[in-house]
């Protein structure tokens, strides 16, 4: 931040939505790059001052983003209409834009959101989403009227740098995908839930196919879905069938294999059943909050009698893996 470049930016009219990284090309060389997001909302600049000690500035109709930065000692407060009834996401974009800040203690912003009503009363508030750093706030309008999004600092800090991207309105969002992924070259759709979505399945892309995991947004109308990650892989794939909650009762699964399944209610747990041969080695892996799930995953080996040979909850890379 010692020095200042300024760009003009022309985005194409068909321009696909999402996240690009922007570089300098110098006489030196080619510079780190930071993060651009080409969006489809109307997007708004704050306007200094505009905190919660001055007079309200512009009011806003949803949707829209507005672009601001918190500077030394700054609180920004931002106005909109709203209609009772309408479901709002407000989605912050702070880490994902600037993941890390030189000199800055921690080095990075962390944003947090909160939502006045018409009165000044606090009705919601987010300081992050899941696991996420940059917060997602949910809130059902109750009556229509005038409302104010607050952005700040957790810890009160604030730069030039400490940038933000906020969306406001009816925006479609992804709480929830199942599976989490396909096979290679096979058609996927999955299961979608969450706020404002007009769709309950989706495709995913599984062509081109090297492995690993991907990262997809879908667009409704006018508006662009968060972006959520899933797998693929060359393995065949099954769903689990509920009613495997124990040894007994344990689904048979041939390997090599990857099993999409989920715990969907208090003690819910999925049992499987795998025949093995003389010596060889098992490897079992569990991707959840590598892919966004909020899953905070166990997993155990059991021999035929109902003995544990080994147990394992947290990997330090990819998910919970266990060898055997």
């Amino acid at each position: 931040i010692e020095e200042t470049v300024r760009v003009d930016l022309t985005i194409a009219p068909d321009a696909e939505p999402g996240l690009r990284d922007l570089r300098l090309v110098t006489k030196a060389g080619l510079s780190n790059p930071l993060r651009f997001h080409i969006d489809l909302l109307p997007e708004k600049k704050e306007r200094e001052p505009n905190g919660p000690d001055v007079q309200p500035g512009a009011i806003y109709d949803l949707p829209f983003v507005v672009n601001g930065q918190i500077l030394p000692n700054d609180v920004d407060r931002h106005r909109f209409r709203a209609k009772a009834g309408q479901k709002l996401v407000m989605r912050a974009e702070a880490r994902t834009l600037i993941p890390y800040q030189a000199d800055s203690v921690p080095g990075w912003m962390q944003a947090t959101l909160t939502l006045y009503d018409a009165a000044g009363k606090e009705v919601a508030y987010a300081d992050e989403y899941r696991f996420d750093p940059d917060p997602v706030l949910f809130y059902e309008v109750p009556a229509d009227g005038e409302y104010e999004l607050e952005v700040r600092d957790a810890i009160a800090r604030g730069r030039d740098d400490f940038v933000y991207r906020v969306a406001i309105g009816e925006l479609p969002f992804i709480q929830r995908v199942f599976p989490l992924g396909g096979r290679c070259g096979e058609l996927t759709r999955v299961e979608v839930a969450g706020w404002n979505l007009r769709q309950t399945n989706l495709p995913l892309d599984t062509r081109a196919c090297t492995g690993g995991m991907r990262r997809a947004a879908w667009r409704q109308q006018d508006m662009m879905t968060n972006d959520v990650a899933y797998a693929v892989d060359d393995l065949p794939e099954m769903l689990e069938v509920e009613g495997n909650d124990n040894q007994r009762q344990a689904q048979a699964v041939k390997l090599p294999v990857i099993v999409n399944g989920r715990i969907g209610k208090p003690d819910d747990r999925d049992v499987f059943r795998v025949e093995t041969s003389g010596s060889s080695e098992l490897v079992a892996e569990v991707r959840a909050r590598t892919l966004g799930s909020p899953l905070e995953s166990l997993l155990r080996v059991y021999d035929a009698e109902g003995k544990v040979l080994a147990w394992n909850d947290d990997h330090m890379h990819t998910g919970l893996c266990l060898l055997y």
